[in-house]
């Protein structure tokens, strides 16, 4: 022990880490969107996540393999952009006769 004043001593320390049953994402979205882009961008962000998830894991036995679910990934952030910021606003239409 040179570089402590306290003696080692041989004990086992037990770390226990607890998972919790499910990991929420909370998304927040304006009143006005729809049903079937909420349900959209949530498959989407999903599909991001697990991408992103085994792109990371695969990084070091195999890179190749890492950077085509990394590829995968930045589809899936693209196409979420996309849906998120196809329309701002409601759209309404003008009743006609015609």
């Amino acid at each position: 022990h040179p570089y402590t004043k306290e003696e080692l001593v041989d004990e086992v320390v037990e770390v226990k880490i607890e998972e919790p049953e499910n990991y929420d994402v909370v998304l927040t979205v304006p009143v006005t969107m729809s049903r079937t882009t909420v349900r959209h961008l949530s498959k989407l962000i999903h599909e991001y996540i697990i991408s992103r998830i085994i792109g990371d894991w695969l990084g070091t036995p195999n890179a190749q393999a890492a950077s085509v679910w990394l590829g995968k990934a930045e589809d899936a952030k693209t196409r979420i952009n996309e849906v998120k910021n196809y329309r701002t606003r409601p759209q309404t239409r003008k009743i006609s006769v015609l």
